[in-house]
């Protein structure tokens, strides 16, 4: 009987094994075989985003504005949803090439509730704004960035590191971006077009340090084999992150549809207590 029992824990030790061993790693793209990851990943320095003067606006429940660099200017909402949660689109204006697909189905109620702003002030140099709920927004203007605060302590900033880095929609004219990987890439027998321009887990990760390493890929891949803990592309991803302390939780949901690259960095600065993400999305 010990005998038998020793075999059935050997076989299923070595099946084990052999489901991990099937893995094929070379099928999952990574970072440097994606132009457009290439692209946002050699981007180390500000690139100079500020909020355009005179643009800054508020309403009822939201505040409005453009933001510019190199020639590129984008439009930026920021809303103050009910329950302590903020909504932020930033997009290129009508009159871009096409207009970006937004995955409002996902979503339970397509128009999620609304809360009044308590207070809101704008200057040339920052705008704030403070929620019914207490929390308060400061929007810096040169360089832009977004600072959110719980009872006055800084729970998470959006650009604190200068590194937004938009690409617009293009025409195919110009050589030197078909060179880069813009236009069409291949990958083992597929063929990307990127007709529009951009191509088409369920996992609970403890995050860890990614800038020397693979980012995180969350990509609608179809595959029945994968490593667990593991920032390989998976059927089903839903980017959302959460950063606990003692005192409060942070969290930050990515509703995009399209291919997203995401960096991880653990950091002190501001005295955050939080998590540096970076998103790379296609």
């Amino acid at each position: 009987m010990l005998a038998s029992g020793m075999r059935s824990i050997l076989v299923l030790y070595l099946c084990t094994v052999a489901h991990v061993i099937a893995v094929d790693r070379l099928k999952f793209k990574a970072c440097e075989q994606s132009g457009f990851c290439r692209r946002q990943r050699a981007v180390n320095s500000p690139t100079g985003y500020e909020v355009v003067k005179g643009t800054a606006k508020f309403n009822d429940t939201a505040f409005s504005a453009e933001i510019k660099a190199e020639g590129i200017t984008l439009n930026l909402y920021l809303v103050a949803l009910q329950d302590s949660t903020f909504r932020i689109v930033i997009d290129e204006p009508g009159n871009a090439i096409r207009e970006r697909y937004r995955p409002l189905d996902a979503l339970k109620e397509r128009d999620p509730k609304q809360q009044k702003l308590k207070k809101v002030k704008t200057d040339n140099a920052t705008s704030k704004l403070v929620t019914e709920d207490g929390h308060r927004v400061v929007i810096t203007h040169d360089p832009f960035r977004i600072d959110f605060y719980s009872q006055e302590v800084l729970v998470t900033s959006i650009n604190s590191a200068g590194l937004l880095m938009v690409e617009p929609f293009k025409k195919k004219v110009l050589l030197s971006d078909r060179e880069n990987g813009y236009w069409e890439e291949t990958f083992k027998d597929h063929k990307d077009a990127k007709p529009y321009a951009f191509s088409f887990q369920l996992h609970v990760y403890w995050l860890i340090f990614s800038r020397n390493y693979e980012p995180y890929r969350l990509y609608n891949l179809d595959v029945f084999e994968y490593d667990l803990n593991s920032p390989m592309a998976l059927y089903g991803s839903i980017p959302y992150m959460v950063g606990v302390s003692d005192k409060r939780t942070t969290g930050v949901l990515w509703l995009n549809s399209a291919e997203t690259w995401v960096d991880i960095e653990h950091t002190s600065a501001d005295k955050v207590d939080n998590v540096f993400i970076c998103f790379i999305i296609t």
